[in-house]
């Protein structure tokens, strides 16, 4: 495989996992405004839930943001690599965030 290929295919991955990370938590803080603020009280216990995945969903993309996780998939099989040089934390910290992939 040529070199460049991979490279450029890893920029545009970042990016687009990146940019993926920033809807999601813009999206998400809407939701949370909107379930918060504007949904009528006979949704009960509901509303709650639907906030806490709103929430989950939000630690889930800072943790992605932050961790940078490398997927690789090949048939039915899934891979999930940190590449350390490119991580926030160093190496227990890394695995313990990828452990929540």
């Amino acid at each position: 495989m040529n070199s460049s290929y991979t490279q450029q295919s890893k920029v545009i991955q970042q990016a687009v996992q990146h940019v993926s990370e920033s809807i999601s938590i813009l999206i998400n803080s809407i939701l949370i405004y909107i379930i918060i603020k504007k949904s009528p009280s006979k949704l009960g216990p509901y509303k709650y839930l639907m906030t806490f995945i709103s929430v989950f969903e939000i630690l889930y993309s800072v943790t992605d943001f932050l961790v940078s996780p490398i997927f690789y998939s090949y048939g039915p099989a899934l891979i999930v690599i940190v590449n350390l040089n490119e991580s926030f934390f160093g190496k227990a910290v890394s695995y313990i965030f990828l452990c929540k992939f």
